[in-house]
């Protein structure tokens, strides 16, 4: 008998704790990344599209303060269609999906 292990995923307690919202969402040329962390770290923001491949970093290094964090994201010359934000940092990967409409 095979014995199938399952790989285990670790979310870190300051990702458990984050809060993200992306909005307007559809979304026409910008939209606002609203991101609330109870702690201070730096985060890198891309935008990927359907399949998970990384088509642009919006943001290297994003310092986040604890607290609500803002970021204005200009997306102006993107195609209509489904994306996603994902916002990435040591122990933290949170995706959200953004519809862009024209």
């Amino acid at each position: 008998m095979t014995k199938l292990s399952t790989p285990v995923v670790s979310i870190s307690a300051l990702q458990e704790q984050m809060v993200m919202k992306v909005y307007p969402n559809p979304g026409k040329a910008n939209v606002t990344l609203e991101l609330s962390s109870p702690d201070r770290t730096k985060v890198d923001v891309v935008l990927q599209n359907t399949a998970g491949q990384v088509l642009r970093v919006l943001h290297q290094n994003w310092s986040v303060t604890n607290g609500e964090n803002h970021l204005s994201l200009n997306l102006a010359n993107l195609e209509a269609g489904a994306y996603w934000i994902v916002v990435k940092g040591e122990g933290i990967l949170l995706p959200r999906p953004l519809q862009i409409v024209r």
